[in-house]
């Protein structure tokens, strides 16, 4: 663990301090988790309540509780407790000697998941402490920053949202950047008399931007996709807005086997009527009978010049580059150097490369050479060369490590070499031992040294490292030995989770070759390596493989899939750790794009209440509530949701569902002030649901102080108050009552005190 993470604070009595100390020593020296604990970070002459409080607040990341015999005659650890919820730490209960939990902390801690140190050790609170960590250091998604994300369209009396509009940023790059597809003026006519049409390839060719170009040829300015788990029934009876186009992304193969043509010619009157058109994108051709007349295929476009001018704008900022690329792409040079065909996730790397060619950083022959296209014959060519399993063992070592240094991969090419060759009866395994000069072997397989600064916490090293001539040849032989070498399949797989387990692929690297393994064969490598760590007992498999996942999912072609294994997952309730994994993915921005969705998955698991789960549910719907600063549909959908959850949950779960929400509000105290004139009606019926029965004043506190010293905060939080000393029920208004007898007085705004209390 990382030395730059804050301590872990360790809440407990007085009494139990030898053992908590001991504890203490076991987290700081054998795990490196460093704690802070009273009396020892205390400072003689510094007054307790002050530095406990100020500690909780800015120097610790999480709570541990240590609940004994002792615990519930203490002072400090119930209001310790309160502490870290107002501050939003995470809080982890530990119960030493078999200790029952006593009264005054039942109402703190019973939602959240306990370990019983004798039965469980040492290894389980580190796990986890681990947990929290690893959620809390998720910085490479901010849920605050507005994605470029389909507008949910809102029917009334509709439970589900199934319609969507495509965001203005995708419609205009479309219409700047598009080149048409070889036969695009077919799709077109054939639209426009059809009024449907099934765009369909085997590969990711652009199919989506097609359907977008396509709609936008006939005239259509709005532009709508279906959700993908939609059926054709739903989508026959949806109302229609004239006009528009619609697109559907179906799934592989199924979707048209399962076709309902019985109202299919009611549809396509449907689309006339209201001039509307529909297109469907699939891998697969359709056989069926309706669409005999609708269906074009989309091979990638042939204008790889065109293609390359259009993206310009979106790759290149500096103006100077800019203009000599334009002008290099207008010479019978670039005609003879550019590839034949194009596929947009091409694109982006032949314009960095055209980038390097034209700064100097690469000559023809080179810049030739690193295409796909090359690579992939240089690559076939090697294999057709050489056959020794230890060679190939240094190839695959090679594309899964570059970058560092040969004896580094000379030890993994051994073991890897091993492995295969338990896979291969018969053959006689030979060490791998380099006897010629090391820059003479790596010319067998077009790879170079370099020198690399290289840095660690002991200062700056200048190492020697292992590059391949061209880069793109490591996903290349990975991807010929998967599609070719089937045999070897098995081993690949086995050293891939070695190397996991070993932490040398690290979630924070994202592995390309795994990403790559990915796009060719999902479903294989699902089985194999992302469900196993998926469902480990250890956090840091599963949030590799949500790191994995979260780099995958950037990929358009990838998506659906990603996002169905997610669905999945999160509601896998028979396995807690799958269905970890399927909630912390939500957490991202699979979630945020798939609102209101991602929301009605995880509505079921809210009500189970699984102490299990308290942390990664709460940390994932903390991140999907921003998204109600985006608009007021997603503000609608967002408590439609809460006021659903509310009303269909029976009463025993109900004081959990309440405190749970109060936990989500806690974290973003500007969700309430940014919409509490418009859901004044839902404010109130929370918080006079909430204080119906004993809980904490944690949520009006933290409101309170939030709008001390803004006068606007203040009127608004003071109206709520009034309102339910007005309406509320008799238990509500008595605990708000106690709340402004006593609590208010910890607010220390006295502008806010007297005018409440003139009102009073």
């Amino acid at each position: 663990m990382g030395n730059n993470r804050k301590a872990v604070f360790l809440s407990h009595s007085s009494q139990n301090y030898e053992q908590v100390k001991q504890i203490a020593d076991f987290l700081e020296q054998d795990y490196n988790i460093q704690c802070w604990y009273a009396p020892r970070n205390i400072q003689k002459g510094d007054q307790y309540y002050v530095r406990i409080i100020e500690d909780l607040a800015n120097k610790v990341s999480m709570v541990v509780v240590f609940i004994t015999e002792e615990v519930g005659n203490s002072k400090f650890v119930p209001k310790e407790i309160d502490r870290a919820f107002f501050y939003n730490k995470p809080v982890v209960p530990i119960i030493l000697n078999g200790a029952q939990i006593p009264k005054n902390l039942e109402l703190l801690l019973c939602d959240h998941q306990w370990i019983d140190y004798e039965k469980e050790g040492i290894s389980k609170l580190v796990e986890a402490v681990e947990e929290m960590y690893q959620g809390a250091e998720r910085d490479d998604f901010d849920a605050s920053s507005q994605l470029i994300i389909n507008e949910p369209v809102i029917i009334a009396n509709q439970k589900e949202v199934h319609l969507f509009k495509i965001h203005p940023f995708n419609l205009h790059k479309t219409a700047q950047v598009f080149v048409p597809f070889p036969k695009m003026n077919e799709a077109i006519k054939t639209l426009e008399t059809e009024q449907t049409l099934v765009l369909y390839h085997p590969q990711n060719t652009g199919k989506y931007t097609a359907a977008i170009a396509c709609l936008q040829k006939l005239g259509m300015k709005e532009i709508y996709e279906w959700s993908s788990d939609i059926s054709m029934v739903e989508i026959y009876q949806h109302p229609l807005k004239s006009q528009t186009g619609l697109i559907l992304e179906v799934e592989e193969g199924s979707f048209f086997e399962n076709f309902p043509t019985h109202g299919f010619e009611q549809f396509i009157a449907k689309l006339k009527d209201k001039n509307c058109y529909m297109i469907f994108i699939s891998k697969t051709e359709p056989t069926l009978s309706c669409f005999a007349t609708s269906k074009v295929k989309v091979d990638p476009p042939e204008d790889v010049k065109q293609l390359v001018l259009n993206y310009l704008n979106y790759q290149v900022d500096d103006e100077t580059i800019y203009n000599k690329i334009v002008d290099w792409l207008h010479t019978d040079e670039a005609d003879g150097v550019l590839p034949s065909v194009c596929y947009p996730q091409d694109i982006k790397v032949i314009l960095h490369k055209i980038k390097l060619y034209i700064q100097g950083d690469l000559d023809v022959t080179q810049f030739s050479r690193s295409l796909n296209e090359n690579v992939q014959q240089r690559v076939k060519s090697w294999f057709q060369e050489h056959r020794k399993t230890r060679d190939i063992a240094f190839y695959l070592t090679l594309g899964m490590f570059e970058g560092q240094s040969f004896l580094f991969l000379q030890e993994k090419a051994q073991e890897l070499s091993s492995m295969l060759y338990r896979e291969l009866p018969g053959e006689e395994e030979e060490d791998l031992i380099i006897r010629i000069p090391q820059e003479q072997f790596l010319q067998n397989f077009e790879a170079i040294t370099k020198q690399e600064w290289h840095h660690d916490d002991l200062g700056s090293d200048l190492k020697e490292v292992v590059y391949f001539s061209f880069p793109e040849d490591a996903k290349f032989i990975w991807e010929y030995v998967w599609k070719q070498m089937h045999y070897l399949k098995k081993p690949l797989v086995q050293w891939i989770m070695s190397l996991i387990k070993e932490g040398i692929l690290t979630s924070k690297k994202k592995n390309p070759i795994l990403l790559h393994l990915l796009n060719i064969n999902f479903s294989e490598l699902r089985k194999e390596v992302l469900q196993p760590l998926a469902k480990s007992e250890h956090v840091k498999d599963r949030l590799f493989v949500v790191h994995l996942l979260e780099e995958l999912y950037k990929e358009e072609q990838m998506q659906q899939k990603v996002f169905q294994l997610t669905k999945t997952w999160a509601a896998q309730s028979n396995n807690e750790k799958l269905q970890w994994t399927g909630i912390t993915l939500l957490g991202g921005e699979i979630g945020l794009k798939h609102f209101p969705k991602s929301l009605e998955l995880l509505e079921p698991v809210i009500r189970t209440g699984r102490r299990s789960l308290f942390f990664p549910l709460q940390t994932t719907i903390q991140n999907i509530s921003q998204i109600i600063y985006w608009g007021g549909k997603y503000e609608h959908l967002y408590f439609q949701f809460w006021n659903k959850l509310f009303i269909h949950t029976d009463e025993k779960r109900l004081e959990y569902v309440l405190r749970f929400a109060q936990g989500i509000y806690l974290t973003v105290p500007k969700l309430f002030f940014h919409t509490a004139s418009r859901y004044e009606n839902f404010w109130f019926q929370y918080f006079n649901a909430l204080y119906r029965k004993p809980t904490q004043n944690l949520l009006i506190e933290k409101l309170a102080k939030t709008a001390m010293g803004k006068p606007d905060k203040e009127e608004v939080i003071s109206n709520l108050l009034h309102l339910l000393m007005k309406k509320g029920f008799p238990d509500s208004k008595s605990r708000i009552q106690l709340y402004i007898e006593d609590g208010m007085q910890k607010i220390d705004s006295p502008i806010f005190l007297n005018e409440f209390l003139a009102k009073e």
